[in-house]
């Protein structure tokens, strides 16, 4: 749909832009249409950039809720939650997440989450 190539040409914006447009814009998409799990992840991705960890788990956590089988958002979600000192939720999402489909996650995310919650989890 016209909707979802609109996602995806955001998130590719937010790779190469300033993340904070990139909220305004992933806030416009999901307003337009409140179902649009993407949408919301984008703007979870937009707000961790930007430092913004709770925002950011909330936009997950919307995401989440409308698309429970993500475990791209799911592991997104841990990370958000690592990285705001919330790591017995990361790893349990980090599970979750690894447990749904753990050969579609992007190598790198699994990695960078694995080591956060690992880390953090030994101190």
């Amino acid at each position: 749909s016209a909707m979802i190539s609109t996602v995806v040409f955001l998130m590719i914006q937010l790779k190469l832009e300033d993340p904070a447009i990139a909220i305004v814009r992933f806030e416009k998409a999901a307003s337009l249409d409140v179902k649009l799990a993407a949408a919301h992840a984008g703007r979870g991705d937009a707000l961790l950039a930007l430092g913004r960890r709770a925002d950011a788990i909330t936009a997950y956590e919307a995401a989440k809720a409308l698309d429970p089988k993500s475990a791209v958002t799911i592991l997104k979600l841990a990370k958000a939650r690592a990285k705001n000192g919330e790591l017995d939720a990361a790893k349990l999402l980090f599970d979750e997440a690894v447990a749904l489909d753990r050969e579609h996650l992007p190598a790198e995310l699994v990695k960078e989450v694995s080591a956060l919650v690992s880390a953090q989890a030994s101190n």
